[in-house]
């Protein structure tokens, strides 16, 4: 749906097409925010083609427009799961004029202080407005490959990339404790910025994206009158009150430090040439002592992040993000990250701590949507991932129903195979010396052992705790794979030099992890033998 554009909007974020979709049977297309909530049950999900950032922050985007339309429609809890069309309209009806890219005092998801100062800025490329692009100081985004004019002009001429950008700059800024090109330090207050490593996660439907906005609309926000920030970027319910509600939909929004897209007048119609950043001026709710302090609170519980929770001494519940792995969660490595730093439980203190709207059922439909970012200390971000994980294999049982060790304990398995490479591989290598590379070898041998690994692990971790499940069976077959995969690894040193180290070499390896399969499945006495006989 296009409306007509008004006085000097340019492209309506709200009506105009931007967002990237999956329909069913594949196909690809863009759809407008509206076009989604009004139809969401044809969409099967997001689409391709956005970076890990875009893609966190368009969710996110749809989220807070799903809460509000359930709002304004008048839905209560328990109801049946769909996005009510009188909510919608009302929603269209109230707020279009509020998502114009181009505004004279209230641009969609820019800084509404920035639009009515009329101090000169310093004008930044449209090239550099990517956040996910690392750069040389706290005052820029980074730098570009390939010419600046180029890609300036490649997004100044497609507004749904321009529009996927600015709503990204929203929802990410950088966080760094370096001071910016105005002399004052960037600060926390991106919704996205809870922490410098931080794990987001999105119940994700696969046939469904009403299903999936419903099922990650916190409960409370039906109960709220706030609106999301970035249509009352200078209302909002009061300090106290924000203080006491950390899931409230204004807070969870909130954002500070955003750029304002700088507009060329004097062609045939406005054309955006590109951006100005800071400092900001926009209210900084004092939910903390200070105001750095109570910016890194505002998103302390973030709705869209995981966090495990802690008790102290004194028996207070403290919260803290639960640090994102530099692997893909959906890995053998990620899964060991996982379940071996106790990760498991932080779903279950995000469904008791956020409540979704939509309850999630036991099928199988359900995954995680994982978003995970690793910044440095001034906010580049150094590793960047959104993968889509089984729901199930993120919640595996570590005992099954009729007692005996669930799936998880084959993380532990997988944890000892490779923790025994340690002496057998430098042994084998020694005849080569330390020069050929050792560290590299074990780096290698290991990403080839967890590659072997990972169709058992995944297939264990989709196991229920009902099923018929042998994890001793499983783990014995792991370590036939670990084996193989040291046989091969010590194969170029089988010299007739080095043939006497390599053969004592896999002979320690096939003992060691022999016995730790053994103290893992508690039948160490009986099955324990000799080195050399396993």
């Amino acid at each position: 749906m296009n409306q007509t554009t008004v006085e000097d909007g340019v492209f309506n974020a709200l009506h105009d097409p931007w967002v990237p979709v999956t329909l069913p049977g594949g196909r690809q297309t863009i759809a407008s925010p509206y076009d989604i909530l009004v139809g969401a049950d044809g969409y099967v999900g997001l689409g391709a083609g956005m970076s890990p950032l875009e893609r966190d922050a368009t969710t996110r985007l749809l989220i807070s427009l799903t809460g509000l339309a359930l709002r304004l429609g008048d839905v209560e809890a328990g109801e049946p799961a769909d996005i009510p069309a009188a909510g919608v309209k009302t929603l269209a009806d109230t707020f279009s004029d509020l998502f114009w890219l181009r505004h004279p005092s209230r641009p969609f998801c820019q800084e509404w202080e920035l639009a009515q100062d009329d101090a000169n800025k310093a004008i930044r490329s449209l090239a550099f407005l990517d956040p996910q692009t690392p750069g040389s100081s706290s005052s820029q985004w980074g730098t570009t490959a390939g010419s600046v004019e180029s890609k300036s002009a490649g997004i100044a001429a497609d507004p749904a990339r321009l529009t996927r950008l600015v709503v990204t700059t929203w929802w990410h800024t950088k966080h760094s404790n370096a001071r910016d090109g105005y002399g004052r330090k960037f600060e926390y207050g991106a919704p996205g910025d809870v922490a410098v490593r931080t794990l987001g996660a999105y119940m994700t439907h696969r046939d469904s994206l009403v299903k999936s906005l419903m099922a990650n609309v916190p409960e409370h926000w039906l109960e709220s009158g706030s609106l999301p920030a970035y249509l009352d970027q200078s209302g909002g319910p009061s300090d106290e009150d924000l203080a006491r509600e950390p899931l409230d939909l204004w807070r969870t929004t909130y954002a500070r430090n955003t750029p304002l897209l700088h507009w060329d007048d004097t062609q045939d119609g406005p054309v955006p040439t590109g951006y100005v950043l800071g400092p900001s001026t926009t209210r900084v709710p004092m939910i903390a002592p200070t105001e750095g302090e109570s910016l890194k609170a505002m998103h302390s519980l973030d709705p869209s992040r995981l966090f495990v929770e802690t008790k102290k001494k004194d028996g207070t519940i403290l919260a803290k993000p639960v640090s994102a792995p530099d692997v893909r969660l959906s890995s053998t490595e990620g899964y060991m990250r996982w379940y071996l730093n106790d990760l498991a439980g932080s779903l279950k203190v995000w469904r008791d701590r956020v409540r979704p709207f939509l309850p999630l059922d036991d099928s199988d439909d359900w995954m995680i949507g994982a978003f995970a970012e690793i910044c440095d200390t001034q906010g580049n971000r150094k590793w960047l991932d959104y993968a889509f994980v089984p729901r199930r294999r993120l919640e595996a049982p570590a005992v099954m129903d009729d007692g005996r060790h669930g799936p998880v304990r084959l993380l532990e398995v997988a944890a000892e195979l490779r923790k025994a490479l340690n002496g057998p591989l430098r042994l084998a290598a020694e005849g080569r010396g330390r020069a050929e590379g050792a560290p590299a070898l074990r780096a290698q041998t290991e990403r080839a052992l967890l590659a072997a690994l990972e169709e058992d692990i995944a297939l264990a971790l989709d196991t229920r705790p009902s099923d018929a499940f042998d994890a001793a069976a499983v783990a014995e077959r792991m370590r036939n794979g670990a084996v193989a995969v040291f046989d091969v690894a010590t194969a170029p040193f089988a010299t007739p030099t080095g043939l006497p180290n390599v053969v004592t070499a896999r002979s320690r390896y096939r003992f060691a992890t022999k016995n730790a399969l053994a103290r893992l499945f508690e039948a160490e006495s009986a099955t324990k033998t000799k080195e050399g006989r396993a």
